[in-house]
């Protein structure tokens, strides 16, 4: 990898400064919005990654986390300090590998030369920090491509400051050719959030900042706490705060169907006035569920996100309602167990127990539709018959072919009768 940062950074901005003024402003729309730009040339060792990247966000806890690292360690007022550049690259490089053969062919390794230069130009501010384009960067400055030496950048004319320029960065549309495609993994939208939040939460603020609709952004959020407070207990394979432990064993992603169908099941219970009680009792059911996934040897077959929607299936929050009656003692008030809000001790087992409990109770009821059937559908005749003779029975109708098919009818009926009779003895 080739040593990034060999200007301090007030020569850094000295040099753009004195580069945009022999270039010509321009001007780019994003989102509907328009901006001024000028378009200069930097080499890259003398640009800064921008170390709160959205995609970033959960691994660059970790490697605090991991190393020991001052909590401040890649914020804005050590963004520009070569140790921080340096522990940052290899966190922003490893988005880079996710797309080694999209970049493979466009810019080579150093060795192999790509079939195509830079598409798109990197966003940057005066004090050369890479706003968008640091996951190409990353590539260039890791193999030293040809881009390495001269890097298309567009420079913010009137933006400066960070809270300014990242919720315009986060705007931009990816092009045709998903040179720059925001492949950003769910929980990395709210990391960032939280990251930039001052000293009051708005969420449409931040759901605009993040190019998020706002009930995408709550829902990312509501998934984020569910995912945070399971992580904290610390079962096998996960660790508190890690997110990208989060990837299943069983087909990798990022759980965003997971946790997706887990955080809309447990709005579903809180809308249907489901008590706190019940509601920890079936999180306790769908944490089981996700432990199972990465255990060694797992339980509970197919996808875990198909085996939730099981846990939160409408016709199994009815049989909820019922649990929550059972909860009720004799004077009318919910039975309130502390240990009850504790992790129970078969959450290893206690998902697989539900869902077999919720598919022998689906057994059952598919029985009563059955056995129901026929009565249920005699039930329908007579109201049709009904709403027949109350529309049709009056002067103008052809009686005579009425009669003929209702002699037909109580042949029928007679027939049935019969056999109904018969299947008593």
């Amino acid at each position: 990898m080739a040593e990034p940062i060999l200007l301090v950074p007030k020569d850094v901005r000295k040099e753009i400064e004195k580069k945009m003024k022999s270039s010509d402003s321009i001007t780019r729309k994003i989102a509907g919005k328009s901006y001024k730009f000028r378009r200069i040339s930097m080499k890259l060792e003398n640009l800064f990654y921008y170390t709160k990247n959205v995609r970033t966000g959960s691994t660059r806890k970790e490697c605090i986390k991991d190393n020991n690292l001052p909590e401040d360690f890649f914020s804005r007022e050590k963004m520009t300090n070569k140790e921080t550049q340096v522990a940052y690259h290899p966190l922003i490089f490893a988005e880079a590998k996710k797309r080694e053969t999209q970049f493979m062919a466009q810019f080579g390794d150093g060795k192999t030369p790509g079939n195509s230069s830079q598409t798109e130009e990197i966003f940057i501010s005066k004090d050369g920090i890479i706003y968008n384009g640091n996951t190409r960067s990353a590539w260039w400055r890791e193999y030293e491509t040809e881009q390495y030496h001269s890097v298309n950048c567009l420079v913010f004319e009137d933006l400066e400051r960070e809270d300014e320029i990242y919720p315009v960065i986060n705007k931009i549309d990816p092009p045709v050719n998903e040179d720059i495609k925001q492949d950003i993994r769910w929980y990395e939208y709210i990391i960032q959030a939280i990251d930039q939040r001052g000293n009051s939460v708005d969420e449409e603020k931040e759901a605009r900042e993040a190019n998020l609709e706002i009930e995408e952004y709550q829902k990312y959020m509501r998934m984020y706490l569910l995912a945070k407070e399971f992580l904290a207990e610390e079962f096998e394979g996960y660790e508190s705060e890690k997110f990208s432990s989060l990837t299943s064993k069983r087909g990798g992603g990022d759980g965003n169907f997971l946790w997706g169908a887990f955080a809309d099941g447990m709005a579903k219970l809180e809308k249907e006035g489901l008590p706190e009680l019940i509601r920890h009792e079936i999180k306790m059911d769908v944490w089981s569920v996700i432990v199972d996934m990465n255990s060694e040897s797992p339980k509970i077959p197919g996808q875990a996100y198909k085996a939730i929607n099981k846990i939160f299936a409408d016709n199994q929050l009815n049989r909820y309602k019922k649990m929550f009656k059972d909860k009720i003692d004799n004077s009318g008030t919910l039975i309130d167990d502390e240990e009850e809000y504790t992790v129970p001790n078969d959450i290893e087992d206690r998902g697989i127990k539900r869902l077999e409990e919720i598919e022998e109770q689906n057994a059952i009821d598919r029985d009563k539709t059955n056995q129901n059937a026929f009565g249920e559908g005699i039930k329908q005749l007579t109201k049709k018959l009904r709403t027949l003779s109350a529309n049709n029975l009056r002067s103008g109708y052809n009686r005579d072919l009425a009669l003929e098919e209702f002699s037909e009818l109580e042949n029928e009926v007679v027939k049935v009768r019969k056999l109904l009779d018969k299947s008593n003895k």
